[in-house]
């Protein structure tokens, strides 16, 4: 059966606002098939690996989207992957009380993509969750910043065709200076881009009750 949950819905639930990005695309289409089922998706698989726009369905890379009926059974696996950690399990440390983790795709390896909730900042960073470790690590300074990330490795590091369809049409979920150099089409001056941006660094998200 399948269990369709729209975005406003997730939100909903959740008590939280995606970034104003993620609605743009959302508005789009584009993420149409994150609002149903695996089920559903299995059935459907060929129509939306066809639709060049289905958001990160076809661009390659190490980011696969989860959909949104799932979302709040990967909140719950991200709890209970903590527990592993014994001073978590025994109560002697907390995820500060400021922030907030909301996995929205994973990695090939089981690491979670995260926004990052902090206080009263509109609009979350972009964190991964490394399953292993249970470290926390700063990934993006914002989903605009995430996206570009994404879709310029797909090309540098996956060495996808920056001609092909699907990287193409993601372009235009680009803003401002990220879709300059990707319709640019110069390969060197993406990875340029992306080494021109912060270290990763770890994020201390627990601490001592």
């Amino acid at each position: 059966m399948d269990n369709i949950v729209t975005l406003e819905e997730l939100e909903s639930m959740l008590d939280v606002k995606f970034p104003k990005t993620f609605h743009d695309i959302y508005r789009t289409g584009a993420m149409e098939w994150l609002k149903h089922s695996y089920d559903w998706l299995n059935e459907k698989r060929n129509s939306v690996k066809e639709n060049a726009e289905s958001f990160f369905y076809s661009v390659g890379g190490d980011c696969e989207p989860v959909v949104f009926p799932e979302i709040q059974e990967l909140i719950n696996h991200f709890e209970e992957m903590l527990e592993y950690d014994e001073d978590y399990r025994l109560g002697k440390i907390k995820i500060n009380p400021r922030y907030r983790f909301i996995p929205f795709a994973e990695m090939g390896s089981g690491d979670l993509y995260c926004f990052w909730y902090e206080g009263d900042k509109k609009e979350p960073e972009v964190v991964v969750y490394g399953h292993d470790t249970g470290d926390m690590t700063l990934w993006a300074k914002d989903f605009d910043e995430f996206l570009f990330i994404q879709m310029g490795s797909s090309v540098v590091e996956w060495e996808n065709d920056i001609d092909d369809e699907s990287i193409q049409a993601h372009i235009s979920f680009l803003k401002g200076e990220y879709k300059e150099i990707f319709m640019g089409g110069d390969v060197d001056k993406i990875e340029e881009a992306i080494e021109c941006m912060d270290e990763l660094e770890q994020l201390e998200y627990l601490i001592e009750i």
